[in-house]
């Protein structure tokens, strides 16, 4: 009976532990889709009237909770694309659009209301939700094995009037409206 004693505090520590290195796990993901944002960034070009004038911002938008905002705006913060500096802002209404050239939704906040902020606004909209691309988002991330892939809608790409490098386009899977 003595010997049973420990099991529910090693029962205890083990959930503690896995539930920490899942947190880790999706900080880490997030870390990597926001290394992805600042190459997305380098790769598009933003028609005349969202193009970052020399010296100004790119500004990323993030429409998700405080874990993915925090662990993406550890990646980003300080960041430069070109010339440009990034900025983070956290995004939760369609009216916070205003002024970015990306927007990421995360996984159960790619809002409608948001998205066609986003194409009106001429940002890049980025998700992570299954068929967010083919509902009108330009590029979505997905897992195939365990690899992170991206596809990319080019027609509301073009629709924005958001040029996307044909390197990029290459490395996506191309995706169309539904």
């Amino acid at each position: 009976m003595a010997r049973w004693r420990h099991v529910p505090l090693t029962l205890s520590f083990l959930v503690t532990l896995l539930s920490a290195m899942t947190a880790l796990a999706a900080r880490d993901e997030y870390q990597v889709k926001a290394a992805f944002l600042l190459n997305f960034a380098k790769l598009v070009k933003w028609p005349a009237k969202n193009q970052p004038a020399p010296g100004q911002p790119i500004v990323l938008g993030i429409v998700g909770d405080a874990g993915v905002a925090k662990s993406m705006s550890s990646k980003l913060e300080g960041a430069q694309v070109g010339k440009h500096p990034v900025a983070v802002r956290i995004v939760s209404r369609a009216a916070q659009v205003e002024g970015c050239h990306i927007v990421f939704l995360a996984s159960g906040r790619d809002d409608d209301a948001i998205l066609e902020a986003a194409r009106s606004r001429a940002a890049l909209s980025v998700g992570e939700s299954e068929g967010f691309a083919a509902r009108g988002g330009m590029v979505n991330f997905f897992s195939e094995g365990k690899k992170l892939r991206f596809e990319i809608n080019t027609d509301a790409a073009a629709q924005a009037e958001i040029e996307i490098s044909s390197r990029l386009l290459r490395l996506a899977k191309l995706v169309a409206d539904q």
